[in-house]
């Protein structure tokens, strides 16, 4: 007898440690949805968000095809060597690009716009406002292809401007970033910075490690023949 209600309270005891665990994995299994749903959707707002972007840069960008192809035309028409440049009016184009960084600052397209606008007064010989458009730009620099790519730009207007003192955390940055695509270049112009700069041990390290981690890029190749001649 004595065994048997043994054996009954045992039962109980599993019984309620079975209830137990099925109550503690349900609530798992609704913490675990209720993460998954709220991740579709912020991933569905992100989505909707640089879609949106997106189509109003896309809207720039023919503006500025369409200018573009008016210069082009106007030079046609005008093909003698001593005719004045002509420029196309570009407001449209930068309110539509000023719309998008201002708008969608946290976007890919916003980064687009950027690039696209330093373009616009590069081609107004305007170097200055150009890369205050991608200071700006660089200052949210998340480490993706296309700000990577934006912060070469940069770095590049730096270099033209005298200025490889800022170009160097630039293109640190670039290098230290996951996008591999780039990490080459970047090094290739730290070390040509360095030079220009008369910091020739750090220019001779850099070029050292790209011709050994990147032999075989055409900026490793490059790197040996600057090693020979220093």
């Amino acid at each position: 007898m004595k065994d048997a209600q043994k054996n009954l309270s045992l039962m109980d005891k599993t019984t309620q440690q079975i209830d137990k665990n099925k109550t503690a994995g349900i609530g798992l299994l609704v913490l675990i949805l209720t993460i998954f749903g709220g991740y579709t959707a912020y991933s569905s707002y992100q989505q909707k968000y640089e879609d949106k972007a997106q189509s109003a840069y896309f809207e720039a960008e023919r503006l500025y095809a369409a200018n573009q192809g008016a210069k082009e035309f106007t030079k046609k028409e005008t093909p003698k060597k001593d005719a004045p440049e002509t420029n196309v009016d570009t407001t449209q184009i930068e309110q539509k690009l000023n719309s998008v960084m201002e708008e969608y600052p946290k976007s890919k397209a916003a980064i687009q716009s950027a690039i696209l606008m330093a373009d616009i007064h590069i081609e107004k010989k305007n170097v200055p406002q150009a890369i205050s458009t991608l200071e700006k730009s660089f200052a949210s620099f998340s480490g993706e292809l296309i700000d990577s790519m934006m912060a070469l730009k940069l770095s590049s207007l730096y270099e033209q401007n005298k200025q490889c003192d800022k170009a160097l955390p630039v293109l640190e940055k670039i290098f230290n970033s996951e996008v591999t695509e780039l990490k080459p270049e970047a090094l290739l112009r730290e070390a040509l910075c360095e030079e220009s700069l008369g910091n020739m041990d750090k220019a001779k390290q850099s070029y050292q490690k790209l011709s050994t981690e990147f032999s075989d890029t055409n900026q490793g190749q490059q790197a040996q023949k600057y090693l020979k001649i220093m």
